[in-house]
C-alpha cells in the first residue's frame, strides 16, 4: 500500500464565529446567574443573621452614679416618671416628697397621705400602675393614685400657632421659661420643665389623688400589712376605680374586701362602696409579724408570708375566706425571707431568702385531664341507665310527663308510675333504680377528684440566683415587663428576667444594704437608696426574655400546670408574659410536612410510575398536562376552598372519609385481580383506554362502600358518634381508634408474609396451571389475605384496648374542623404536580436498553418497573420528593387558612397547628420594628431557612449516592 494513500478527511466546515460568541455569552450568563443565585441566597442568610444577632447581645449596666443624700434613710416607696426628670418618695413619717431625678433637689412636699396626723403603718405599691394602698394605726385604710401630670407649654406668638386652638393639656409658654435652652431642665412651680424643641416645653408635676373617705377595715386594730389590686373601668361615659384589697391587722385578722368608686346619678357625688370578708386569728403559733401580704390580680388568692418562710394561702371564694394550703417558701431550715415583691400583673410573688436565692411563686392549676375523663365516663354511665329506664317505662305506657329524668335516685318508683307496670316490668324497674343508686356515688367522687386536681395551688415556678449570691434586701418589678431589679445586703444591684431565669448583670452601688429601688417606666434607669444616699444606674436590658431555653426548652409560665412549649407572643396588657417558644412552630411545620407528604408523595410517585410504564404515550401526554395544570392553582384559592368547603364537608361525613382511605386501595386491588380473570388475548386488546377507564370505575365503588360501611362502623365502634367519641364524651373503649391504626399495619404485615412465604409456595405449586387457574388462585389469595388482615386488625385492637390503652389523647383526639387531615387533602394539589412531573421525567429518562433487556429476559412490566426502572431513576425520584417536601415546608396560605393556625404540639390528625411560615405571615406586619417580638419572628425565618438548607443538603448527598449507583448499571 502506498504510504501517501488517503486515510481520512478533515472537516469541511468550521464552526461559525457567531455560534462561538453565542456559546461564550451563554456560558457567561449562566455562570453569572448561578453565582448571582448563590450570592442572593447568601445575602438572605446574612440579612436574617444581622436582624437576629442583637437578641444574643448582653445587657448593659453602667457603674452607679451617686446623685444626692436621700431625704429618707429608708423610704417606704418610690416612683419615677417616664422622662426620668422627676421622682417621688414616701417616708416613714408619711410625708410625700417630689424631687428632681438628676440631682435630688426638693421640689415640693405634701402631707395628704397622713390620716388625722398619723403616718401609715403599711404601704403597698401596685406594680405597673399608680395605685398605692396605705394602712393606718387606727385600723383604717386609704387608697391613692400617685402619678405625674404633664402639661405642654408652647409658643403662641408665632404666626403658625393660634392660642385658641390649643388642646387639652397644652398651655401658652410662660415668659420666665422662654430662655430655657433645648434639652435643659429647670425647677418650676413645684415641678420640672424640660425644653423639648424651640417651640415646646414639657412641664411635669406630682399629681396625687386620694380616694376619700377612708375605709374602715379592722375596727381599731392597727394594720401591719396591706396589698391591693385593681383597674379602671369605663361605664356610662365615666372612668371609675374597681379594686380589691387585703389587710392583716396586729390582732392577726385577715380582711379581704372589694372597693368600687360610684358616682350618684342624682347628686353627682362620688362614694366608695366596700364589701369585706374576715378570717380571724390566722397567725400561726410562735410567729411574729408577717413580712409580706400578697393579693393576686383578681383578688381571689391571698398569701401571708412570715420571716421563717412560712406562708398561708387563702382563697376568697363564695363570700368567705378558706385556708387552702400552708407553704414553706425557703429551701433549708434556718433560712429566712429577706425581701419580697409582686411582679407586674400581680400574679407572681418574688421571694428572696438568706441563701441568696430568689424564687418566683404563683398559683397554678393542676393537670386534670384524667379526672375530667373519669367524670365524663361516670356521667355517661349514669345517663345511659337513665335513658334506658325512661325508654322502657315509656314503652310500658307511662305518660311522658311522669317519666324520671337525670338526677333520679328515688328509693322506690312513685305510685303513678307503678300503676302502669306489671310484675315483671316492676321488678326490672326496681333493678334499674338499684343500678342508678350504685352509679350516682362515683359521679360525686369523680367530681371531687376533679376539683382537687383542678384547684390552684402556689408553686415555685423559677428559682434564680441573687446578684453575687448575697441575700436580697429589696426586690422591685419593672412597670413594663417581667424584668426584676434586686438589691442585696452587700450593696449590689442586679437585673433578673424572670421568664428566662437570666441574671442580666449586676453592679456594686454601696457597702451597705440597698434599702429601696425603682425601675423607670422605659427600663432605662434604676434609682435607689443605699447608705442614706440616692444612686442612679443606667441600664439597657436588650432582649432579656430571649434565651436558648425560652426558645427551645419547656418553660414554666405563670399559672401553667407545669413547664411547657408555648408560643403566644402578645397580650392585651404589659402584664402579659410573652411566650416565645419556637418548638410549637417547628413542630407544626414538621407535622404539616409529614401529613402532606403522606397524602401527596405516594399518589404522585405511583401515578408517575403508572403513566411512564403502563400508559399509552398519547394518554400519558394528556394526563401529564392535566396534572401539571394543578400546579397553577393559587395556594390562597386552595386554602379558601379548604377552609370554607372541604373542612365543613369532611366534618359532616368523617366516618365515610376515613373509610374511603381503606376502601379505595381495596377496590383498586380487587379490581386488578378481577381484571386478571379476563382471557389473555382480551386483556392485551383492552390494555389501553379500556383498562384506564376500569381503574376509574373503582373510585365510585369505593365511595359507595365507604358511605355504607363508614356509618355502620361508627355505630359499632364509636358509640354512634365519632366526633363525640374522639372528644371522650361517649364510648369507654378505645378499640375504634386502634382499628384505624392497626388496619394499615396489619395489611403491611400480611403483605410481607405473603411475599416471603405464600408467594414462593404458590409459584411452586402453580407451574403447570393454566392462566385461568392462576388468576383464580391469585384472587382467592387476595381475598384470604383481606380476611386475615381484618382478623389480625381486630385481634390487635382488642388486645391493646383490653389492656386499658386508649388512643384518644395520642394520634387521635378532639376533632377540630380545620385540621391536619384537611391540610393533607389540599396540600396534595400543591405537592402532587411537582413530584409527579419530576418523577415521571426521571422514570422516562431511563435508557430504553435497560427496559428492553429486562422484558427480553422474561420479566413482566411490573417486575421491570420495580426492579430495573425505579432503582435506576432513584436519584430523580428522590429529588422529586425532596422538592415537593420543600414546597410543603414553606407553604403558607394553605396552612394559614386550613389548619386553624393554633400553636399546639399535638400529633392528633384531627387537630390544627401553626407553622413557621404561617406565623411569620400573620404576626410580622403587626410587630413593632426592632422589638423582641420582631426579631424573634426573623429568628423563626432563620430557623426555617436553616431547616430547608440542611434538608436540601442531605437530599443532595443522597441523590448523588443514588446517581452513582445508577451509573454503575
Amino acid at each position: 500500500m502506498s504510504s501517501d494513500s488517503f486515510t481520512g478527511r478533515g472537516p469541511r466546515r468550521q464552526t461559525r464565529r457567531g455560534v462561538i460568541v453565542a456559546e461564550r455569552i451563554a456560558r457567561l450568563l449562566i455562570s453569572i446567574g448561578g453565582i448571582g443565585t448563590i450570592l442572593a441566597v447568601s445575602l438572605i442568610f446574612f440579612f436574617l443573621l444581622w436582624v437576629v444577632f442583637p437578641l444574643w447581645m448582653p445587657a448593659e449596666i453602667e457603674a452607679a452614679s451617686e446623685t444626692a443624700p436621700a431625704a429618707f434613710e429608708a423610704p417606704l416607696a418610690m416612683g419615677l416618671d417616664e422622662s426620668q426628670a422627676i421622682r417621688w418618695s414616701l417616708g416613714e413619717n408619711g410625708q410625700l416628697r417630689s424631687e428632681r431625678a438628676d440631682d435630688g433637689s426638693l421640689l415640693a412636699t405634701a402631707d395628704v397621705l397622713l390620716l388625722d396626723g398619723a403616718a401609715p403603718t403599711a404601704v403597698a405599691v401596685v406594680p405597673g400602675s399608680e395605685m398605692v394602698a396605705l394602712g393606718y394605726p387606727d385600723g383604717r385604710a386609704r387608697f391613692a393614685l400617685i402619678g405625674f401630670r404633664t402639661t405642654i407649654f408652647t409658643e403662641t406668638d408665632r404666626e403658625d400657632i393660634d392660642a385658641d386652638e390649643l388642646g387639652e393639656g397644652v398651655e401658652p409658654m410662660p415668659d420666665d421659661l422662654r430662655d430655657l435652652p433645648v434639652g435643659s431642665l429647670r425647677a418650676y412651680r413645684d415641678g420640672v420643665a424640660n425644653r423639648l424643641d424651640p417651640v415646646k416645653i414639657r412641664y411635669q408635676v406630682l399629681d396625687v389623688r386620694v380616694l376619700d373617705p377612708p375605709v374602715e377595715v379592722s375596727g381599731g386594730s392597727p394594720i401591719v400589712q396591706i396589698d391591693a389590686s385593681g383597674h379602671l373601668a369605663y361605664d356610662d361615659g365615666q372612668w371609675r376605680l374597681e379594686f380589691k384589697f387585703a389587710a392583716l391587722t396586729a390582732a392577726g385578722d385577715l380582711i379581704v374586701g372589694g372597693l368600687e368608686e360610684k358616682t350618684s346619678f342624682l347628686t353627682g357625688e362620688t362614694s366608695i362602696v366596700t364589701a369585706a370578708r374576715t378570717a380571724p386569728g390566722i397567725v400561726p403559733e410562735g410567729q411574729g409579724r408577717a413580712v409580706d401580704l400578697f393579693l393576686t390580680d383578681l383578688g381571689d388568692h391571698v398569701l401571708v408570708v412570715w420571716a421563717d418562710g412560712t406562708a398561708l394561702h387563702y382563697l376568697d371564694r363564695d363570700g368567705s375566706l378558706a385556708l387552702e394550703e400552708r407553704l414553706d417558701l425557703v429551701e433549708k431550715p434556718g433560712a429566712t425571707v429577706t425581701a419580697s415583691a409582686p411582679l407586674i400583673g400581680k400574679n407572681t410573688l418574688m421571694v428572696g431568702d438568706s441563701l441568696g436565692r430568689v424564687g418566683a411563686w404563683f398559683a397554678a392549676r393542676g393537670d386534670a385531664k384524667a379526672q375530667k375523663r373519669d367524670l365524663a365516663a361516670a356521667q355517661r354511665a349514669y345517663q345511659t341507665a337513665i335513658y334506658e329506664l325512661r325508654d322502657r317505662l315509656e314503652r310500658a305506657g307511662v305518660p311522658p310527663h311522669e317519666l324520671p329524668f337525670g338526677g333520679v335516685e328515688e328509693e322506690e318508683l312513685p305510685p303513678e308510675i307503678r300503676a302502669h307496670l306489671d310484675a315483671d316490668e316492676l321488678a326490672w324497674a326496681e333493678d334499674e333504680l338499684a343500678l342508678l343508686r350504685e352509679l350516682s356515688p362515683p359521679i360525686g367522687a369523680a367530681r371531687q377528684a376533679l376539683m382537687a386536681a383542678d384547684r390552684q395551688a402556689f408553686v415555685r415556678g423559677h428559682l434564680l440566683d441573687s446578684p453575687g449570691g448575697a441575700a436580697p434586701s429589696v426586690i422591685v418589678s419593672s412597670p413594663k415587663s417581667r424584668l426584676t431589679a434586686v438589691g442585696t445586703q452587700t450593696g449590689q444591684v442586679g437585673l433578673i428576667q424572670v421568664t428566662s431565669g437570666r441574671l442580666l448583670g449586676s453592679v456594686k452601688v454601696s457597702n451597705g444594704p440597698v434599702t429601696v429601688l425603682t425601675i423607670s417606666p422605659k427600663e432605662s434607669v434604676l434609682f435607689g437608696v443605699a447608705d442614706s444616699r440616692t444612686f442612679r444606674v443606667d441600664i439597657d436590658p436588650g432582649h432579656p426574655a430571649v434565651s436558648l431555653a425560652t426558645l427551645f426548652a419547656p418553660i414554666w409560665y405563670e399559672s401553667a400546670p407545669g413547664p411547657e412549649h408555648t408560643w403566644q407572643s402578645t397580650g392585651g396588657t404589659d402584664a402579659f408574659e410573652p411566650k416565645l417558644g419556637l418548638m410549637p412552630l417547628i413542630f407544626g411545620t414538621i407535622k404539616a410536612t409529614i401529613y402532606s407528604m403522606i397524602f401527596g408523595a405516594p399518589l404522585a410517585l405511583l401515578a408517575a410510575l403508572y403513566s411512564s410504564e403502563f400508559l399509552k404515550p398519547r394518554l400519558r401526554a394528556t394526563l401529564k398536562s392535566i396534572i401539571e395544570l394543578m400546579a397553577s392553582l393559587p395556594s390562597v384559592v386552595l386554602g379558601f376552598l379548604a377552609a370554607l368547603v372541604i373542612a365543613p364537608y369532611v366534618q359532616e361525613v368523617l366516618p365515610g372519609v376515613l373509610g374511603f382511605f381503606f376502601a379505595l386501595p381495596f377496590a383498586l386491588v380487587l379490581g386488578a385481580n378481577i381484571w386478571q380473570l379476563l382471557p389473555r388475548r382480551r386483556a392485551i386488546l383492552w390494555s389501553g383506554w379500556q383498562r384506564f377507564t376500569a381503574i376509574f370505575v373503582a373510585i365510585p365503588v369505593a365511595v359507595w362502600a365507604a358511605g355504607v360501611i363508614g356509618p355502620a362502623l361508627e355505630g359499632i365502634f364509636f358509640a354512634g358518634d365519632m366526633q363525640l367519641w374522639l372528644d371522650g364524651q361517649v364510648g369507654e373503649s378505645g378499640m375504634g381508634g386502634w382499628l384505624l391504626l392497626f388496619l394499615p399495619v396489619s395489611a403491611l404485615i400480611v403483605a410481607f408474609s405473603m411475599g416471603r412465604w405464600v408467594n414462593p409456595w404458590l409459584r411452586g405449586r402453580s407451574r403447570d396451571w393454566g392462566h385461568g387457574a392462576v388468576t383464580r388462585a391469585e384472587l382467592g389469595k387476595f381475598l384470604a389475605a383481606a380476611v386475615v388482615t381484618l382478623l389480625l386488625t381486630f385481634g390487635l385492637s382488642f388486645a391493646v384496648s383490653g389492656a386499658g390503652f386508649d388512643p384518644r389523647g395520642g394520634y387521635v383526639d378532639t376533632y377540630v374542623q380545620r385540621n391536619a387531615l384537611v391540610v393533607g387533602f389540599v396540600m396534595g394539589f400543591a405537592v402532587i404536580p411537582i413530584i409527579y412531573t419530576l418523577a415521571e421525567d426521571a422514570l422516562s429518562s431511563v435508557p430504553s436498553h435497560l427496559r428492553l433487556a429486562s422484558l427480553g429476559a422474561g420479566a413482566t412490566q411490573w417486575q421491570t418497573a420495580v426492579r430495573v426502572i425505579v432503582p435506576t431513576a432513584m436519584s430523580g425520584l428522590f429529588s422529586a420528593v425532596m422538592i415537593g417536601l420543600g414546597r410543603a415546608v414553606g407553604e403558607t396560605m394553605i396552612v394559614l387558612m386550613a389548619a386553624g393556625n393554633t400553636a399546639v404540639m399535638d400529633w392528633n390528625i384531627f387537630n390544627g397547628f401553626r407553622t413557621l411560615s404561617a406565623n411569620i405571615a400573620v404576626e410580622l406586619p403587626e410587630a413593632a420594628r426592632d422589638t423582641t417580638h420582631y426579631r424573634v419572628l426573623f429568628l423563626a425565618a432563620f430557623t426555617l431557612f436553616v431547616m430547608t438548607f440542611v434538608l436540601n443538603t442531605f437530599a443532595e448527598v443522597v441523590r448523588l449516592r443514588y446517581r452513582k449507583r445508577a451509573f454503575e448499571l
